[in-house]
Parts: structure tokens; C-alpha cells; sequence
């Protein structure tokens, strides 16, 4: 693969990600903020369905 090839190749998977546009460092910070902001939120999700479910959450310890 030639430095062309390697620069396509590296454009198409920064549009995948999002940064369209002239690239920046900016651009690639926000876009890593809001992907890691996202798989925060689901982590956060899943954990309340998690504690509506029977057996979910904390469990007790018996009295002995």
C-alpha cells in the first residue's frame, strides 16, 4: 500500500467516524467526547434495567 492508498484508506475511516471536512485535532476530540459519552450513557442504561429485573442490583447479606 503507497502513502496515497495509506491516506485514502485513512480518510475513509475517519468519515466512518464522523469527521467530514477538513480534518483537525478539534474535530477527531469532539468525536471521541461524544462516542465515549455514548458508551458511558449505555453502560448507565443497562445497569438501571439491570436494577428493574428480579435478582438485579445489590444482594443482601443474611443476618448471621
Amino acid at each position: 500500500m503507497n502513502e496515497k492508498d495509506q491516506i485514502t484508506h485513512l480518510r475513509k475511516i475517519l468519515s466512518n467516524l464522523g469527521m467530514t471536512g477538513r480534518l483537525s485535532v478539534e474535530k477527531a476530540k469532539k468525536i471521541k467526547e461524544e462516542r465515549e459519552l455514548r458508551e458511558e450513557l449505555a453502560f448507565i442504561q443497562e445497569g438501571a434495567r439491570n436494577l428493574g429485573e428480579p435478582g438485579g442490583g445489590r444482594k443482601r447479606r443474611s443476618g448471621g
